[in-house]
Formats: C-alpha cells, sequence, structure tokens
C-alpha cells in the first residue's frame, strides 16, 4: 500500500510542477550550512517515526524500509563536524534530504492514521512534523538541488550512473522512480541533453521482463526517452526506440504519430543535412576555458611558473614578529596568497558570526547595476560592518597593514556559504566601462580584492581566473588569503582578472572578502608611466 502511495506522491509532484510557491521561501539549496537543521530534524523524525513503526511492524513493512535507509545514511548520533560537512556536502544526498522534506515527511501526518496505532505516539509524532513544516524546503529547492546535480554533471562529467549509485559509501542510492524524474523534469524544460542522459540510465536499469516499476511504465519512459533522442539529432535511435514501444503496445495512438515522424524528417536529413538543426545546450565564450581550469586540465606555463616564488614578509611594522607567509601564484594579473592568515579560532568564530544572518546571495545586473538573484551565483551570504563586532574590526587593521591600502573605503566584510553544487560563473569584482557601474558614489570602483578561504573542499571549490595565462588556479585552503587588483594603476579595469568559482561536489565551502574601493587609495597606490600599468 504504501509503495502505491509513495509513487502516488512522485507522479504528482512531478505533473504539479517545480514552480509551486510556498509562503516562506527559506533557499535551502543556496547554501549548505543551512541545511545542517534538516538533517539535525531527520534525525529527530527518523527516531520517532521508527518507535512508531516497530508497534505496527505488518501495517508499515514497505514504510520502515524507506526509513531504514535514510537511518543507514545519516550521521550517527554524536557525529561530528567533517562528518556533518561530509554527508550534507554530497550533492546526492542533499538533493534527497531536500525531496524528503518537501514530499515524504509532510505526508507521514495523513497517511499514518491507522486506528491500532498507540495515541500517545502519533500525537507525538504529529506534533513534530507539524513544528517542521512551519519552516521547511520546498519545492524552489527541489528544483535548486536537481540543477545542481545537472551542474555537476556537465562541468565534471559526472555520469548519472555515478549519481544513481551514491558519491561515495555513505551516500543515498536513486531507485529507478528518481533518475527517471530528473530526465522527466529535465524534459519538461526542454533542456533536452539531460533529459536524454537520466531517461537513458533509467531505461537501462529496467529488467528486460519488466513493463513497470514504481509508477515508471517501460512504453512511456522509451517515448520520452525517444523524443529527447530527436530532438538531440538521434533520430536513428528515436526511430529504434519507437519500434519497442509498439512492440510493448502495437496499438498506441502517440508510437504510432511519433515514429512517421521520425522517419519523415529522417528522410529530410539525408536529403539535405541542413534541414536539421538538433537542440544544443547554450554555451558562452569562456566556457571551454572554465572547465578546463575547473577540472584541474591545464598545467601553468613552465616559463611563467619558474618565476614565481615563497617566502616570509613583513609588509609592514605589524608582521616583524611573525612574518606573513607568502606565494607568488600568478605575474600577470599579480596574484598574492598569504597562507595561513586566518587562526582556527576566528573561523569559527566569523562562522558562527555568518549563520544565522546569512541571506541569499545577489549580483549586479549588467545593464541596470540593480541586485538580483542568479542562478550563475549559488550561495548565501552576509555582511558585517568594521563597528559590528570586535574580531572583524582586527581583521579590517590586519587587511590593512598587509595590503597597504585604507580600509576605511572597503565595503563590509562579506561572508559566503555556497550551496548544493555551489559555484560563482565568471565575472568580475570591478565595474567594466561596457557595464552599468553601480559604484558610482564618491568611492568609485573596486580598486582590489582581498579573499579569505575558511574551509577546505574535499572535492571541487576552487578559484579560476579565465582570462589569465594557463593554470592560472587558487584551491581552497583553509585560513589563506588571496590577494589581487582589479584596476590597472590608472583606473581602468583589468580584464585579466576575470574569475569565477567552481562548483562544489562534495564538502562545504566558506570564504569572505573585501571589496576595497579605489577612493583614499591616491597615494598608497601611484598611477603608472603608462596606461597599461
Amino acid at each position: 500500500m504504501w509503495g502505491i502511495y509513495l509513487a502516488f506522491i512522485y507522479a504528482s509532484a512531478i505533473l504539479s510542477c517545480l514552480g509551486r510557491a510556498k509562503a516562506k521561501r527559506n533557499d535551502y539549496f543556496a547554501a549548505i550550512v543551512h541545511m545542517e537543521p534538516l538533517v539535525r530534524r531527520e534525525q529527530a523524525l527518523t527516531e520517532n517515526f521508527l518507535d512508531v513503526i516497530r508497534t505496527e511492524e505488518a501495517k508499515l513493512n514497505k514504510l520502515e524500509k524507506e526509513i531504514d535507509e535514510i537511518e543507514r545514511v545519516l550521521p550517527k548520533p554524536g557525529y561530528t563536524s567533517a562528518e556533518m560537512t561530509k554527508f550534507i556536502g554530497n550533492s546526492v544526498n542533499a538533493l534527497k534530504l531536500i525531496q524528503r522534506f518537501v514530499h515524504l515527511w509532510p505526508t507521514i501526518t495523513t497517511t499514518y492514521n491507522g486506528e491500532n496505532s498507540t495515541l500517545q505516539s502519533q500525537k507525538k509524532l504529529k506534533r513534530l512534523l507539524t513544528a517542521y513544516q512551519r519552516d521547511s524546503p520546498g519545492e524552489s529547492d527541489i528544483k535548486g538541488a536537481i540543477d545542481a546535480i545537472f551542474r555537476l554533471q556537465d562541468l565534471y562529467k559526472i555520469s548519472p550512473k555515478s549519481f544513481a549509485d551514491g558519491l561515495g559509501p555513505r551516500s543515498h542510492r536513486l531507485i529507478i522512480e528518481e533518475i527517471f524524474e530528473l530526465g522527466f523534469i529535465a524534459l519538461g524544460a526542454e533542456d533536452y541533453w539531460h533529459a536524454r542522459t537520466w531517461l537513458r540510465e533509467a531505461y537501462e536499469r529496467f529488467h528486460p521482463d519488466a513493463r513497470q516499476v514504481g509508477f515508471v511504465d517501460k512504453a512511456s519512459l522509451l517515448e520520452y526517452l525517444a523524443w529527447s533522442e530527436y530532438k538531440t539529432g538521434n533520430i536513428e535511435q528515436a526511430i529504434e526506440l519507437t519500434e519497442k514501444v509498439l512492440e510493448l503496445d502495437p496499438t498506441s495512438e502517440s508510437a504510432n504519430t511519433n515514429i512517421q515522424f521520425f522517419e519523415e524528417d529522417y528522410a529530410k536529413k539525408q536529403a539535405d543535412p541542413s534541414s536539421f538543426k538538433p537542440y544544443e545546450p547554450p554555451k558562452m565564450n569562456w566556457t571551454d576555458k572554465y572547465e578546463s581550469l575547473c577540472n584541474n586540465q591545464e598545467k601553468m606555463d613552465p616559463e611563467v611558473e619558474k618565476k614565481l616564488f615563497c617566502r616570509y614578509e613583513a609588509p609592514s611594522p605589524l608582521f616583524i614578529l611573525q612574518p606573513v607567509k607568502t606565494e607568488q601564484a600568478l605575474l600577470h594579473p599579480e596574484i598574492k596568497i598569504f597562507h595561513d592568515f586566518l587562526s582556527d579560532y576566528e573561523i569559527v568564530y566569523l562562522e558562527n558570526l555568518a549563520k544565522n544572518k546569512l541571506k541569499r546571495a545577489t549580483v549586479h545586473h549588467p545593464v541596470t547595476g540593480v541586485l538580483i538573484y542568479s542562478d550563475y551565483r549559488i550561495s548565501k551570504s552576509c555582511w558585517i560592518r568594521e563597528d559590528e563586532d570586535v574580531v572583524v574590526s582586527k581583521l579590517y587593521r590586519r587587511v590593512q597593514h598587509l595590503t597597504g591600502l585604507d580600509m576605511m573605503f572597503s565595503e563590509p566584510l562579506q561572508i559566503n556559504n555556497y550551496g548544493i553544487g555551489g559555484h560563482y560563473e565568471p565575472h568580475f569584482d570591478h565595474a567594466p566601462s561596457t557595464y552599468a557601474n553601480p559604484f558610482s558614489h564618491k568611492w568609485r570602483n573596486r580598486i582590489a580584492t582581498a579573499l579569505l578561504y575558511m574551509s577546505d573542499v574535499l572535492q571541487g571549490g576552487n578559484t579560476v581566473f579565465v582570462s589569465a595565462g594557463r593554470g592560472a588556479i587558487t584551491k581552497p585552503q583553509k585560513g589563506d588569503l588571496v590577494f589581487w587588483y582589479n584596476l590597472k594603476k590608472s583606473g581602468e579595469g583589468d580584464d585579466s582578472t576575470r574569475h569565477a568559482a567552481c562548483p562544489v561536489v562534495l564538502g562545504t565551502k566558506w570564504v569572505a572578502n573585501f571589496w576595497i574601493h579605489e577612493y583614499g587609495q591616491e597615494f598608497k597606490r601611484r598611477c603608472g608611466l603608462t596606461k597599461e600599468e
């Protein structure tokens, strides 16, 4: 019975479309740290629900199996912070966690309503679920998590099979219905490339003799897959798949119509290959460079690499007793990494300071300059002024002594926690001359960036400079500060500083940054002799 009901839930969720609005939008998918409460809630739910299930083992046998699978992968009681990070930093675990809070747990109160239930257990469970439902993920969080899966699939060439089998030993595995769901959602969004790969994976997992698995009908699956193959240019494959549909159901009206349509288009393509234009995923001019850098496929030019160095520096008297470990990471643009700049105490302090202040990160619209949400930046951030906190105030002072720039003209400290597959596509920190300038106030443009890594990342999450030379990468290393100038000495924007944050595959990524403006720096960083300096 439960299996039928669960199938109904999945089918209803797919057909209801992912855009259904919630009363309160929390954007759980946009910051890993905000998913920690969901794990703790789910631990409480599984503990309470297992007590109930065991009193009615015969009635809820299938449901108990589902809950046991959840309990299997959840961090165990007494878990460490590292275990929590490893769990929710896994994109498949994060997707499944959000899906359960949207589709599974809210339905338990109506499904679990048997006359033989112990009244006390039932009331306790309902109270718990009702309390959690006031601040739970919504359909937009599921969409965000699925987009993250597709993003990781594209950039890191992770196959649907790898996702479905689980990214690691303590990862959820996806069943056929869930694999089909991802393909169906992509198809509905006219994202035919992802639809084809996920529907193909669902089909390959069907037993040869099976006609249906859960709510997934094999004939329907083949029709969806055939259409995806057709839209991506594989007309012969679409015909072959449609023939298999007709073997299962010779009377299928849609299959008979489709095969005639496919065969006509195939004949046209044979006669004139230019007559058929398959769907192609959108591609930016920086896509290839971005992908190769994020996948560590580019090696730095040896002639450049041999000019780089590491040394101890004392850029001001503040650092005489404890010089800074300095690495010259790149020459053009000049990028320096100051290792171990932040202490473990400062990192934990800043994370705790930020957790309850984090909001969905925004970007400046390139035409209007207005702040907007965007899929090309997935994280949550907050801003902390110098006068708000003594630790932050001391950090301002140390960065000023390190860089030699006047921090009076810096924007507040921004702290970011990246979400599921969290990333920030190639962008400039300053306002290029072709963009609407959001910094038209007296502080003018952003002259420099100080980026502080507050965590190590298990996989992914590199900062890459897509307009610089080969192998221009900095890897997240807890405590490091990365510094570069966004503007040339002339005040013109330096196009080589275009950079990106690669998607996080496993783990969680915390960063903080100062954006320092050019006003007040006239005698801190003097003009050069030429416009190009």
